[in-house]
C-alpha cells in the first residue's frame, strides 16, 4: 500500500536544522508517510546526519540534485512522490506533533484540493515572535465562494495583506493538483516560488479549506536566501512576473489577478532592495491627521505589535506626536523595539497612566476582541480609538 502522505523537504547546508525538522516529520501521530529529502549540492554534514536518520527510519529518502534550485527540487520530489497527498516542509522548520493527522482528516472530511492552515513564527530561538495572519476568513472555499477566495487571494485591498499568504508550507496538497500546478514554473524563480506554488495551485482547485489551526513552525534564520544579497534578485523577480501574469491574464477580466499580482511583485522587490542595498524600504501605513490630532501631546497606548501596531509607532515616533508611547501586545510582551519593553495588556487595567490606546489591527474581528478584554479591564470607552490600516493609506520609507 503507497504512503498517504509524501512530505517534501529541500536542502540546502541544512545540517544545523535537518535534524530537528526531521524529528518533528518523523514522530508525527500520522505513520503512513514517506519523506523526500532533496539536497541541491550542500557543502556541509546534512546529507550525513539525513543518512544517519534513515538508517532507524526507512520513510526516508534521500536524493542528491546538485545546484538545481528550489523549483526544480520541489518538482523532482513531486515526481518521486507515491502519496495522495503532498506536504512541503523547509529543511529549517518543523511541524506540530498532530499537522499531518489534522490537516488529512479534514482533506478527507471535506474532500478538498487543498487545506490550508496556520504558522507560527518563531526566531531562532524557538520563541514565538508573532507574525502576520491572513486576511480570508477559516471556512471551505468551492463553487461560486472560490471566487471571493481569488479576489483578495494574492492582495487584500481593504484589510491590507494577502488573503492567502504566499508560502507552500502549513498546507496539504492533493498530488494530482500539484502534477498540473508546479510542472511548468520556471525554474529560474528564486524569489516568489513558494507564491507560484501556492497561488497556482489555488487557481486550478475546485474547493479549499482555509483553517485556523496551527500546524507548522517557520523559523525566522538570518542569512536566509531573501535576505542575502544576490545580483539575480531582480532578474528572478522579473521571470516570476511574467510567468504569473502569462497564466492570469486568462483569468484577469473576471478576477482582476493582474493588479494583485503587482502589489505582491512590489513586496518582492522592496525585499530584494533591503537585501541587495545599504539602505533599506519599509512599507508602512500612515495614521489619519484627525486621529494625529487627537492624540497629540498625550500619552498613547499601542496595542498590538503587528505590521499595523510597528508602522504606527515607527510614524509616531518620527513625528514625535506622543509625550510617551506604551507598547501592548497579547503575544510578544517581554520583547524590545528601539530600548522599549513590549507590555503584557494587563498594563491598561489602570487607565490613569495613559490617555488614549490605539488599537491597532488590520482584522477588525481582531480589534473586537481587543476592545471587550479592554471593557472587561474597566477601561473607559472614549479612551479607546480604533485604527484599522488600508492599502490606500500606505506609504514608502527609506531608512539610510
Amino acid at each position: 500500500m503507497n504512503p498517504e502522505v509524501s512530505i517534501i523537504i529541500p536542502m540546502y547546508n541544512g545540517e544545523r536544522t535537518i535534524g530537528r525538522c526531521l524529528e518533528s516529520v518523523c514522530s508525527q501521530s500520522f505513520k503512513d508517510i514517506e519523506v523526500i529529502v532533496i539536497d541541491d549540492g550542500s557543502d556541509d554534514k546534512g546529507c550525513k546526519i539525513v543518512e544517519r536518520i534513515a538508517e532507524d527510519d526507512k520513510r526516508i529518502h534521500l536524493f542528491i540534485n546538485n545546484h538545481q534550485g528550489i523549483v526544480l527540487s520541489r518538482r523532482f520530489g513531486v515526481n518521486h512522490s507515491t502519496g495522495d497527498y503532498v506536504m512541503f516542509v523547509d529543511c529549517d522548520d518543523t511541524l506540530e506533533e498532530m499537522a499531518i493527522d489534522y490537516l488529512v482528516s479534514k482533506a478527507e472530511e471535506y474532500g478538498s484540493d487543498i487545506v490550508v492552515g496556520q504558522a507560527h513564527v518563531l526566531n531562532e530561538n524557538g520563541n514565538n515572535i508573532g507574525g502576520a495572519k491572513r486576511t480570508l476568513a477559516k471556512g471551505f472555499y468551492y463553487g461560486n465562494k472560490m471566487k471571493d477566495l481569488y479576489s483578495v487571494m494574492i492582495s487584500d485591498d481593504v484589510l491590507g495583506g494577502e488573503g492567502v499568504f504566499g508560502t507552500c508550507w502549513a498546507s496539504l496538497f492533493k498530488k494530482s493538483l500539484l502534477e498540473i500546478s508546479i510542472m511548468e514554473i520556471p525554474k529560474e524563480i528564486g524569489y516568489g516560488e513558494d507564491a507560484a506554488i501556492i497561488y497556482l495551485s489555488l487557481l486550478n482547485s475546485s474547493s479549499v479549506l482555509l483553517s485556523d489551526e496551527y500546524v507548522y513552525n517557520y523559523y525566522k534564520i538570518a542569512g536566509t536566501t531573501s535576505k542575502t544579497p544576490r545580483e539575480s534578485a531582480f532578474r528572478e523577480i522579473r521571470v516570476f512576473y511574467d510567468y504569473m501574469k502569462m497564466v492570469f491574464d486568462k483569468y484577469d477580466v473576471e478576477l482582476q489577478l493582474i493588479k494583485q499580482l503587482k502589489v505582491y511583485t512590489a513586496s518582492l522587490l522592496r525585499i530584494a532592495i533591503n537585501a541587495n542595498f545599504p539602505f533599506e524600504v519599509l512599507s508602512q501605513y500612515t495614521i489619519g491627521s484627525g486621529t494625529k490630532e487627537i492624540i497629540k501631546g498625550k500619552r498613547v497606548v499601542i496595542y498590538g505589535m503587528g505590521k499595523a501596531g510597528k508602522s504606527a509607532y515607527n510614524e509616531m515616533m518620527e513625528e514625535r506626536i506622543c509625550s510617551d508611547i506604551i507598547l501592548v501586545d497579547e503575544n510578544k510582551h517581554g520583547e524590545v523595539i528601539d530600548g522599549i519593553t513590549i507590555l503584557s495588556p494587563e498594563y491598561c487595567a489602570d487607565d490613569s497612566k495613559f490617555d488614549y490606546i490605539i488599537l491597532a489591527h488590520y482584522d477588525p474581528n481582531a480589534q473586537k476582541q481587543m476592545c471587550v478584554k479592554l471593557e472587561e479591564m474597566g477601561v473607559d470607552n472614549e479612551k479607546i480609538l480604533s485604527w484599522m490600516p488600508k492599502n490606500n493609506e500606505r506609504v514608502w520609507r527609506i531608512v539610510i
